[in-house]
């Protein structure tokens, strides 16, 4: 017997459309993660800079994710994305 979890399709448009949504918003991290170091390198920095650079580059990102992610659950999506767009510049 199949559950009715399994009958729908996955493939919907709203599926899609997060997925794409997804990917261009990873767009813009990944290029800064690529060409930030060039342009520390590029302005005077060393190689040690660079890299202490996008150490805490990336921990700051990992405790900003760990921080937000229970309010997303707590609050819910939209006022998390409506915080999230009033505190960006």
């Amino acid at each position: 017997m199949r559950s009715h979890l399994f009958s729908r399709r996955l493939w919907t448009k709203d599926f899609v459309l997060i997925l794409l949504v997804c990917t261009i918003a990873s767009y813009p991290n990944s290029i800064l993660i690529s060409l930030l170091p060039v342009y520390v390198l590029d302005l005077g920095g060393t190689n040690t800079w660079t890299g202490m650079m996008m150490t805490g580059l990336t921990l700051l990102g990992m405790v900003t994710n760990a921080a937000v992610a229970p309010s997303s659950t707590g609050w819910g999506g939209r006022s998390c994305w409506c915080w999230a767009m009033a505190c960006t510049p």
